[in-house]
């Protein structure tokens, strides 16, 4: 039998408090260890995080037979809000990330700080499912 998630945690799915995005855990090594790591591997190693905890994500749901209460229109409806939502930031951190390589930085701080911006957009959708389900294993 499935568990249901009730109306209002769809609703929460929808309007995610981005403060909550800070506590989520990211696996693997994040952070580079010389000083002249370049941007574009900072970037990959947060996207093979991002792939590692959707494929546990997703993996821990389908294993717990985890349904939602809503239509399948509705749920579409919800990811198109994310989606839109995520395309805006994602064009914030695109400029921060131009703004970046023009003035050739090699401040690992501020390095850091885009990295972490990239991990809270693309991770938007996964955070909620973490939020919704704390017991998840990562």
């Amino acid at each position: 039998m499935g568990a249901l998630l009730s109306s209002h945690q769809v609703i929460q799915f929808t309007t995610l408090d981005p403060s909550l995005m800070s506590t989520l855990v990211i696996p693997g090594e994040l952070t580079p260890q010389a000083d002249n790591v370049p941007i574009d591997s900072m970037i990959k190693k947060m996207q093979d995080a991002r792939d590692e905890l959707a494929a546990k994500t997703i993996l821990s749901l389908s294993e717990r037979n985890i349904v939602l209460e809503k239509s399948l229109d509705d749920v579409n409806k919800s990811w198109m809000s994310l989606y839109a939502r995520k395309l805006r930031e994602d064009d914030i951190w695109r400029r921060k990330l131009a703004d970046a390589r023009i003035n050739h930085v090699d401040d690992l701080d501020k390095i850091k700080s885009i990295g972490d911006d990239l991990v809270k957009i693309k991770l938007i959708g996964l955070v909620v499912m973490v939020t919704l389900f704390p017991s998840l294993d990562r």
